[in-house]
């Protein structure tokens, strides 16, 4: 089995965490998690979609017991 690990990706859970986080300031929140991100921006949802069609592939047919970062370069960083 393998499993993919996202980092912050643009969608609307991260927008309901950062307002969860500060109600006044989500954008604050937003611009500081992305700080935390090598590539400076969230991942968009078609990004790891497409890891999770590789990996439902033939090409990944090799692959086995693996997690997969998509996250930047946050776990590097």
């Amino acid at each position: 089995m393998n499993t993919i690990l996202p980092g912050p990706v643009n969608n609307e859970m991260m927008r309901r965490i950062e307002k969860s986080i500060s109600p006044n300031s989500p954008l604050d929140v937003q611009k500081g998690f992305q700080s935390t991100v090598p590539l400076d921006r969230y991942a968009e949802s078609k990004e790891i979609a497409e890891m999770a069609l590789f990996l439902g592939s033939d090409q990944s047919s090799y692959i086995t017991g693996c997690t997969l970062v998509v996250d930047g370069g946050m776990m590097i960083a």
